[in-house]
């Protein structure tokens, strides 16, 4: 065995991580010595693979809480503390840009002699990659890199391209990477998950030691992988750590949630499955519960607004005993270190489920939830809801997360026929990324065509007064606090939430502009109502009154959009 995978040295930098986080955070709590252990010999594992064979992948399985990013980050920092590295460097692929943040702050508290940098798309900087051993990025910028898609340009007065180019497939191919919550790179045509396997698979095969982390990735994604790599070494390490595990009394219920099943003395939190919904409870909570803080956290929140409220929600669960509810949609599903004694739950695909549990229970070891019928099945696919919704009893009673409890619920759902079934609405979009892989060459400009990696894309708004956007035609970095990300559909179906959503917030526009790259930096370009914006794309909102449709309290307010100016068409 190599002098970086020997148990003491593993341990060693395990140890190291946690204690710096624990000082970090300014918590006062012991090392758990079992666990260190455990993912001391997790970590030895990784090591095994990335010594002994040319790339390979593997599978790292824990519950919630069981310490799953010391273990993958352990491999790399113990082996260049060897001075024999597995890798030259290594990529965290993180599937929410909520985790994605919280886990570079997590590094930069646990790391500190090694620089962590950060590569999404809401990072904006003139270097990407080359500054730090350690780099941050999501499933859809990694996977951009290695299909040498450019999605960031900057044309010079020179007339030469420049700017954020993608990351470069060799630099991918001879580094360590994690793809950590995997389950969470999904969509309901499942066309993320099948071109993640492609690059796993073709990254592996090239020599690059890939690390796929989840606490309920199910059998289905591992197979597909296999498939793949064929003869390839795969192998799978779990940490199944039952002593840390909480105790969680579940309740599930045939009706829908209600304001007034909340108990308002308790750190709670009520997860629902969209945003109309979280901003009713919200409303009624705060009328009822008048004596206790209540958050309301979605995905309609400007950015600046977002991280805030989490700082505080981190900050009021710290410092109160009780009398602390979050109300929230899929945000704070997974990701975002936070602890709350009592969960309120709707319906959702089962991974989604055994996730929400996840948040409750954490560090004082007991905790309970309710699940309650959703209204429909919406966001999620109808088959996925309706086989999660049949299996929801067997979570009843006292249950404590363990990988054999979540894989065997998970591959309960996840059965290949609803997959197979599911897939084939993603296949068009599957071929066009499939032509689009097979035409990239060498020393080569990638194609022109459009590439995607989900069945959706972004469009960013920052919603913002008029008079200060006509102040000046160019993008303001202070700006970015005030973008609202807007999730919409790659097929032409405008009576979805997203593309409805899209079409009424530019409707009440007084002017929409276009954010384009040029020389001497961003400027603003009117957009033409005839055009629409291309998904991907950055606007800006102009508004004699934001307040109208968005406050730092409730978001983007849906109800209020009327849909009355800019009628907009969006490009596919």
């Amino acid at each position: 065995m190599e002098y970086g995978c020997q148990p003491n040295v593993l341990k060693r930098t395990i140890f190291e991580m946690v204690m710096r986080r624990i000082h970090a955070e300014g918590a006062q709590k012991a090392v758990d010595e079992a666990l260190l252990n455990s993912q001391a010999r997790a970590t030895e594992e990784i090591c095994r693979v990335a010594y002994e064979s040319p790339g390979g992948v593997v599978f790292l399985e824990a519950p919630t809480g069981a310490g799953k990013t010391e273990v993958f980050m352990a491999s790399l920092l113990a082996s260049f503390a060897s001075k024999r590295p597995i890798a030259a460097r290594g990529f965290l692929v993180e599937p929410m840009h909520s985790i994605l943040e919280a886990m570079v702050d997590r590094l930069k508290a646990s790391i500190k002699i090694l620089g962590v940098s950060e590569d999404h798309g809401e990072t904006v900087q003139p270097t990407f990659l080359y500054t730090a051993p350690i780099t941050v990025t999501t499933p859809d910028t990694y996977f951009y890199g290695f299909a040498a898609s450019r999605v960031y340009r900057i044309l010079t007065r020179e007339g030469v391209e420049t700017g954020r180019f993608s990351m470069p497939v060799g630099l991918q191919a001879t580094s360590y990477t994690v793809f950590d919550e995997a389950h969470l790179v999904q969509d309901e045509v499942f066309l993320s998950p099948r071109l993640l396997s492609l690059v796993v698979a073709a990254l592996a095969r090239a020599g690059g030691l890939i690390v796929v982390s989840s606490a309920t990735l199910p059998s289905y994604y591992k197979m597909t992988i296999r498939e793949k790599l064929g003869d390839w070494r795969v192998e799978e390490v779990k940490l199944d750590h039952s002593v840390s595990s909480p105790k969680i009394d579940v309740e599930v219920k045939n009706n829908s949630l209600k304001p007034d099943d909340v108990d308002c003395n308790v750190k709670g939190l009520v997860l629902v499955n969209t945003v109309r919904k979280s901003i009713s409870v919200y409303k009624s909570l705060k009328t009822r519960c008048s004596n206790s803080k209540i958050l309301l956290l979605h995905s309609l929140f400007k950015r600046g607004d977002k991280n805030r409220k989490i700082e505080l929600l981190q900050k009021l669960l710290k410092e109160q005993d009780s009398g602390v509810i979050a109300v929230a949609t899929q945000v704070l599903e997974a990701g975002v270190d936070l602890d709350f004694e009592a969960l309120y739950t709707e319906t959702a695909p089962i991974d989604s489920v055994i996730q929400r549990l996840g948040r409750i229970g954490r560090r004082r070891g007991r905790g309970y939830a309710v699940i309650y019928d959703a209204e429909s099945h919406h966001p999620y696919p109808e088959e996925l809801y309706l086989k999660s919704k049949e299996i929801l009893d067997q979570l009843a009673g006292t249950y404590t997360p363990s990988i054999r409890t979540s894989s065997d619920l998970v591959n309960s759902v996840y059965k290949r026929d609803i997959v197979d079934s599911l897939a084939r609405l993603g296949d068009t979009l599957m071929l066009r990324a499939l032509t689009y892989l097979e035409s990239l060459a060498p020393l080569s400009y990638p194609p022109n065509d459009d590439l995607y990696f989900r069945p959706s894309a972004f469009i960013d708004i920052a919603i913002l007064p008029c008079d200060i956007v006509e102040e000046s035609r160019e993008w303001k970095p202070e700006w970015e606090e005030h973008l609202v990300r807007l999730s919409i559909t790659l097929s032409a179906n405008e009576k979805t939430s997203g593309w409805e959503r899209l079409t009424r917030l530019l409707s009440e526009a007084e002017k929409v502009y276009e954010v384009r790259s040029g020389p001497g930096g961003r400027r603003l370009i009117q957009a033409q109502a005839s055009q629409g914006p291309k998904p991907g794309s950055t606007l800006v909102a102009c508004l004699e009154n934001p307040e109208y449709i968005y406050n730092d309290e409730e978001g983007l307010l849906v109800s209020s959009l009327s849909g009355r100016r800019f009628r907009v068409g969006v490009k596919s």
